[in-house]
């Protein structure tokens, strides 16, 4: 389950509509192992010593598996699909990152534990705004 901090529940992922194009290039196989391996990768994460809940940045998350570890790899491979063989890098590794962050978000979304994400980017006044990823935080039902 996913909530916003002020405890309104999530149930899609933002930008529905680019991420059901996404699904459907990257067909069910892929998308299944995605899927599974973000899950694995979720479970794997160590809790707070005192509280015994995770808290990670999908950005940072992220950044640990590069260069992209299969399945993830597959997020990679579409994005060089859907920018065209004439893509920079910069632009395929963005692309990727942003299907990578809807997938973490999906994840922690359809996952039993109670959640809560913070999003660091919603305050376009705030002087040292920088594009980064949700922050997730584990919490007690």
């Amino acid at each position: 389950m996913l909530e916003t901090v002020d405890g309104k529940r999530i149930n899609k992922v933002a930008h529905a509509d680019a991420f059901e194009r996404l699904l459907n290039q990257l067909g069910t196989e892929r998308t299944e192992a995605v899927r599974r391996d973000l899950n694995r990768i979720i479970d794997e994460l160590p809790s707070d010593r005192n509280t015994g809940y995770r808290t990670f940045s999908s950005s940072y998350l992220g950044s640990q598996l590069t260069p992209w570890p299969h399945p993830l790899s597959n997020l990679y491979d579409v994005a060089w699909e859907l920018e065209g063989p004439n893509a920079n890098e910069d632009a395929v590794q963005e692309r990727a990152a942003l299907f990578f962050g809807q997938f973490v978000w999906e994840c922690i979304m359809n996952r039993e534990e109670h959640w809560v994400f913070y999003d660091p980017n919603i305050d376009p006044r705030y002087p040292n705004r920088e594009i980064t990823g949700k922050v997730y935080f584990e919490r007690g039902s």
